[in-house]
This record gives C-alpha cells, sequence and structure tokens, in this order.
C-alpha cells in the first residue's frame, strides 16, 4: 500500500510540474483569437538590449541653457496585440511598451519595441507605422560611434519626429536609448545624455 501511495505521488508530482512548465512557455499570442489571416511576429533578440525595467532614468544636460532634465521609466506593459491589415491579414505581434515621464517639461509618451524596430508613441506593425517616429530598427543603416561628452557609444541610428511643429533629431545608441537630442528651435537646444541608470 506505502509503494502504491509513494508511486501515485510521484506520478501527481510529475503531471502537475508538466502542466506548470507548459504554462509557462505559453506565449500570450496563442491567446489571441483572429478572424483574419494571421502570422505571428515575435520580438528579435537583437532588441533585447532596450528592455529597460521601470526605475531606470536618463539625465540630460543642455549647455546653452544651463539646465538639466531627467527622464524616468515609469511603467511597462508587454503582450500580444493583432493588427489587421488589408484583404483579411493580420499580424499577432509581440510587444514591449515602455511609459517614460519628463521631469523638466512634465510630459509622458512610450516607447515600443515590436519585431526589430522601437518607435516612440506609434506601433511599429500599426497599418500606417510609416507616419510613426522609429527611434530604432535593425535594418537601419548605422552611425559606428558617437562622442557624447566623456563617453563613447556604438550603433546609433539618427531619427527625426514626424511632428513638424516641433521637429526633435534623435540619437539612439544600442542598449543605451536616446544618447543625444536636437531640438529644432531657434537656436537649436541639444540635450546630451550625462548620467544614467538602467535596470534590465
Amino acid at each position: 500500500m506505502i509503494r502504491f501511495f509513494v508511486l501515485f505521488t510521484c506520478c501527481a508530482l510529475l503531471v502537475a510540474c508538466s502542466k506548470s512548465k507548459e504554462q509557462a512557455s505559453e506565449n500570450p499570442c496563442d491567446r489571441e483569437f483572429t478572424n483574419c489571416s494571421s502570422q505571428y511576429v515575435p520580438i528579435d533578440t537583437g532588441m533585447n538590449g532596450f528592455f529597460f525595467l521601470p526605475g531606470s532614468y536618463w539625465v540630460y544636460r543642455n549647455d546653452s541653457l544651463n539646465a538639466i532634465d531627467s527622464v524616468v521609466l515609469s511603467s511597462l506593459a508587454m503582450g500580444c496585440q493583432t493588427y489587421e491589415w488589408y484583404m483579411n491579414q493580420c499580424y499577432k505581434v509581440d510587444y514591449y511598451r515602455m511609459n517614460f515621464v519628463s521631469y523638466r517639461s512634465k510630459t509622458t509618451w512610450y516607447d515600443i519595441i515590436e519585431g526589430t524596430q522601437m518607435m516612440r508613441n506609434y506601433d511599429p506593425y500599426f497599418v500606417d507605422w510609416w507616419r510613426g517616429w522609429g527611434l530604432y530598427s535593425l535594418s537601419a543603416t548605422f552611425i559606428d560611434s558617437m562622442q557624447v561628452g566623456n563617453h563613447m557609444f556604438y550603433k546609433i541610428e539618427k531619427s527625426s519626429s514626424p511632428n513638424t511643429t516641433d521637429l526633435i533629431t534623435a540619437y539612439t545608441a544600442k542598449d543605451f536609448g536616446i544618447i543625444r537630442q536636437v531640438k529644432e528651435t531657434t537656436p537649436p537646444q541639444t540635450w546630451d545624455l550625462v548620467r544614467w541608470k538602467i535596470y534590465r
């Protein structure tokens, strides 16, 4: 009887472990129901360096204004979104969305990673993605290196905001985020990254 009890307990434990393993590896996109012909798009592993966690912060300095701004990652969300395109086609896309706040301007925004791209306030797989501000893409032409203050950064993408009333040119470095921001005012305002603390 004791042998039977031990054997039964071992079998029950094996089944429970197997089920919890399946649940842990379950993809959130598997739970998304769609009526369209869908294609699954995971986040490319080349974007993993941008998976910042809440509490991360970046401090920027503007020498001409003698001013400091701190940007904090306040919260994040991740999961799966379904984007419907044309002719009953859609994409099930993993996303990693980071919500930021600037303490100087009191503004908020989000950067979202999908597939091989990171965009600001616009989703890369939305049907009119080209209207958004692409901060970093693995298929971009990179600036090899750039010195900002005392620091050297590598694999930098230069991008511009789509809003012509408040044009901003940003330089985004692999694994760090934005290292320099130039606001195209008269005269232009340059904000350089001087200090940071990134949690991953």
